[in-house]
């Protein structure tokens, strides 16, 4: 038997109705009854079929649980504490009571309003969104949810950030390894020599070095796949002059402590400033590996390659470096123009032979 009623005097009307043993009861958020009469109507449909296609109703908190028992634990370090951290936010706006077969378009865009709100930009909210996609992926595949609502979520009203491409000149890069203490100005040269990130140089371990092959093999990567990095000669005379320490087995280490660096986030905004260098973070070494290669005439095959892109278009944002052969097509297009103008310029008439004096 389904009814309508009010709680605590209330202007809000509350549904309630028991349906092939599950009882369901929830609030209309209107005070109008005619809409509270259609909203019961609804729920009442939206629960027959949940019951015919078999799917469990599962309250919002008890999914963020389930989430962060069973799918936290199997990402990255990085991206689980990303996620972490956007979780308490929708938690929060989303309500745990709430159950997630509830959450309509509509509720996802108050959610982005929201944000908007309180000042986050839309690169981050497209980053809440993934996790809130996340979340729901989850659901689906743990049967609780037919479809995930964020995928059909239009997000063109957030634009994504412009790709950061911020390079050194070769002023700069003379400046910043003056400037820098000599454990780091070797780390500095590596990840310009190699293109690794932070996570990959930092945690590179002697197993991984082959100089007689004069290359890195590294296994744990960001996109998860394994890939070859050729050594410069810089970059080899660097790691055959790097001790070993008995205790780790990682390649570079603090004499201090014997143990890995983790970040050098100080010592290297030390070493930017003393150099006078802005906007400079210690990714940036990998964009000037890119760009610095890009414009001595290394095809983005073989650049996404050296990167461990995933796809090609990853490196597609280092394009519009290579520069020479657009200037080589127009010193091709000036000759060509040059010869269809020779040819068609006025050519003097030819001189009449004088008649002979006679």
């Amino acid at each position: 038997m389904a009814s309508l009623y009010k709680r605590n005097g209330s202007g809000i009307w509350w549904v309630r109705f028991q349906l092939n043993g599950t009882r369901v009861q929830r609030s209309s958020h209107t005070s109008k009854k005619a809409q509270a009469l259609r909203f019961l109507a609804k729920v009442m449909e939206e629960e027959r079929q949940r019951q015919e296609q078999g799917y469990k109703r599962v309250r919002f908190d008890v999914l963020c649980e389930e989430y962060g028992r069973q799918h936290l634990p199997i990402l990255k370090s990085r991206t689980r504490d990303t996620y972490r951290g956007h979780l308490a936010a929708i938690r929060a706006h989303f309500g745990e009571d709430r159950y997630i077969d509830e959450v309509r378009k509509a509720h996802i865009a108050e959610f982005v309003g929201h944000l908007k709100k309180t000042g986050r930009k839309p690169p981050t909210i497209r980053r809440y969104l993934a996790t809130l996609s996340s979340l729901f992926a989850f659901a689906e595949r743990s049967g609780w949810l037919a479809q995930n609502p964020v995928t059909h979520f239009d997000k063109r009203s957030l634009p994504e950030a412009l790709p950061r491409t911020r390079f050194l000149s070769q002023a700069e890069y003379r400046r910043l390894l003056a400037s820098a203490e000599p454990h780091l100005r070797h780390l500095i040269e590596m990840a310009v020599e190699t293109g690794m990130r932070m996570g990959e140089l930092f945690g590179l371990r002697w197993e991984q070095v082959h100089l007689e092959r004069r290359e890195v093999r590294l296994v744990v990567t960001k996109s998860n796949r394994p890939r070859v990095i050729p050594l410069s000669d810089r970059a080899v005379a660097i790691l055959a002059a790097s001790p070993r320490i008995a205790t780790s087995p990682y390649v570079f280490t603090n004499p201090q402590t014997g143990k890995r660096y983790r970040n050098l986030w100080q010592s290297f905004r030390k070493a930017c400033s003393r150099a006078g260098i802005t906007d400079f973070r210690w990714h940036d070494l990998r964009h000037t590996f890119a760009s610095w290669h890009v414009q001595n005439g290394t095809d983005l095959y073989r650049l996404s390659r050296m990167l461990g892109h995933s796809t090609l278009q990853m490196s597609a944002r280092y394009a519009h470096l290579a520069t020479e052969h657009l200037h080589q097509a127009v010193r091709n297009m000036a000759t060509s123009l040059a010869t269809v103008a020779s040819d068609l310029s006025p050519r003097p008439a030819a001189e009449e032979p004088s008649s002979p004096i006679g």
